[in-house]
C-alpha cells in the first residue's frame, strides 16, 4: 500500500501514464493529483527492484447506487448488492506496459475483497483496451456505459466506455482464471507482509459517502 511520503511519486506516475494512454486525450489532468477521494481510498502500488513505483491502482468502497453512478459519472439501469469496490486510477509507466501489472494489482484487490465480504468489484474501461477479453473470461459482466447525461468530460476517448461488474459469486473462479491467464502472476512478486489484511482493514473502515463529483469521472 502507498506510503504518504510516496504521494509525489504516485502523482508523477499518474500524470505520465495518462499522458501516454492509448486512445485518450486529456484537456485537464488536475484530477490525477492527490485529492480527498484518494484520502478515503486504498492505493496499491507496485515497485521495481530499485524501489521505484511503476504501477498503481485505487480501490474505493461504495455503499449506494447513486454514489457508484457519481463515482464513474455514468447512469446505471439495474440494482446491485452493496458494498462495491470501485477500482480506478490504474496507471503504469510506458516502459512496463503489456505485462498485466494492473491486472495483478486488480487480483490483489480481488483476494482482499473475498476476505472483506465486498459484494462486487466495479470498473470502467475503454472498449478497445487489451484487458477487456481477460475481464470477460474472468466473469466480469460488461456493458456500454450510459454517459448520455455528460455535457463534458476529462477524457476524449477513441472508443466507447464500458462499465464492468464482477459479482461476489464469481470471485473465486475469477481469481483462478486470472492467475492462469495473466502474463505476470502473483507468485512472481514479493508481497508486502500482511498486505491483504491491511487492505481488508482499509476497505472495512473507509468512509461510506463519495460526494464530490468534481474529483471523479472517466
Amino acid at each position: 500500500m502507498l506510503e504518504r511520503e510516496d504521494i509525489p511519486a504516485l502523482e508523477t506516475l499518474r500524470l505520465t501514464a495518462y499522458q501516454h494512454a492509448t486512445g485518450t486525450q486529456l484537456e485537464d489532468n488536475s484530477f490525477l493529483l492527490w485529492n480527498e477521494l484518494d484520502e478515503r481510498s486504498c492505493i496499491l502500488v507496485m515497485e521495481n527492484e530499485a524501489g521505484k513505483i511503476i504501477s498503481t491502482m485505487r480501490g474505493t468502497v461504495i455503499h449506494q447506487k447513486d454514489d457508484l453512478e457519481n463515482f464513474f459519472d455514468i447512469r446505471l439501469h439495474q440494482e446491485f448488492l452493496f458494498p462495491k469496490l470501485a477500482v480506478s486510477r490504474a496507471a503504469t509507466f510506458l516502459e512496463y506496459r503489456g505485462r498485466h501489472y494492473t491486472v495483478v494489482l486488480r487480483t490483489v484487490f480481488l483476494q482482499a475483497c473475498i476476505r472483506a465480504e465486498i459484494e462486487g468489484i466495479a470498473t470502467t474501461i475503454q472498449e478497445d483496451a487489451s484487458r477487456v477479453p481477460l475481464f470477460r473470461d474472468m466473469g466480469c459482466q460488461m456493458e456500454v456505459a450510459d454517459i448520455s447525461h455528460r455535457s463534458d468530460s476529462y477524457f476524449h476517448n477513441s472508443s466507447r466506455v464500458l462499465f464492468g461488474m464482477l459479482k461476489r459469486k464469481d470471485f473465486f473462479s475469477a481469481y483462478k482464471i486470472a492467475n492462469e491467464k495473466m502474463m505476470s502472476k502473483l507468485s512472481d512478486f514479493t508481497i508486502a507482509p500482511h498486505l491483504f489484511d491491511h487492505i481488508k482493514t482499509v476497505l472495512e473502515n473507509t468512509n461510506r459517502a463519495v460526494g464530490d463529483k468534481n474529483l471523479l469521472g472517466l
